[in-house]
């Protein structure tokens, strides 16, 4: 940038030449020669995942997920869609593939979750999940409801809740039957719900 000496105040663009005023001084500089390339293959990578995040998203409003979602973003004061991207977008790649069920998250809130989760598949493809009681919530939230999903690997994009289960809290089990092809792993989601369906706890995950 360079200071410019002239007795006619000059401000804006002349040609590739920008002028400004700073501090009673005027200042010229030349515009760049080119504008970087925005569509580069990284900036590709980003938008596809995005839109794979999104696709998720949209598989989710076939089921009551959709309704967590927009209850637990209601009360962070966000839509439901900008809580699950903020939360999940970089569970998915650019490819189209789910790449950490781990940390994906299919209900996200402050309610106490289940402690020492565990689960268990019998020979005729029947899971019970165990969990412990929590010495904070003993007294406390036992009425909550036990909600799971489940993410077949062969269609992960087709979230299933399982609707069978109706156990609560102090339970502290859970049984139902898998319906899968053979050898095909399941990824399990479970997480806790209020009786007045307005608070969750984090979904946890496990392989089966």
């Amino acid at each position: 940038m360079a200071e410019v000496c002239s007795i006619f105040k000059v401000k804006g663009r002349i040609g590739n030449t920008i002028f400004s005023e700073r501090n009673g001084k005027t200042y010229a500089r030349s515009m760049p020669a080119a504008v970087k390339n925005p569509n580069t293959e990284k900036q590709q990578a980003v938008r596809n995942r995005f839109r794979v995040a999104v696709r998720f998203y949209q598989r989710l409003k076939e089921t009551p997920l959709e309704k967590v979602w927009q209850r637990s973003g209601r009360n962070v004061k966000l839509t439901g869609f900008a809580l699950f991207m903020r939360v999940n977008l970089r569970m998915f790649d650019h490819r189209g593939k789910i790449v950490d069920y781990e940390g994906l998250r299919l209900s996200t809130g402050n309610r106490d979750g289940e402690y020492d989760l565990s689960a268990s598949v019998d020979e005729r493809d029947r899971v019970t999940l165990r969990w412990a009681e929590s010495v904070d919530s003993a007294y406390l939230d036992q009425d909550d409801r036990l909600m799971v999903v489940l993410l077949h690997d062969d269609r992960a994009f087709s979230p299933e809740v399982v609707e069978e289960v109706q156990t609560t809290r102090g339970d502290r089990t859970a049984t139902f039957a898998l319906h899968r092809k053979k050898g095909v792993p399941v990824h399990v989601y479970c997480f806790f719900v209020s009786p007045s369906f307005s608070a969750f706890s984090d979904s946890q995950h496990l392989l089966v």
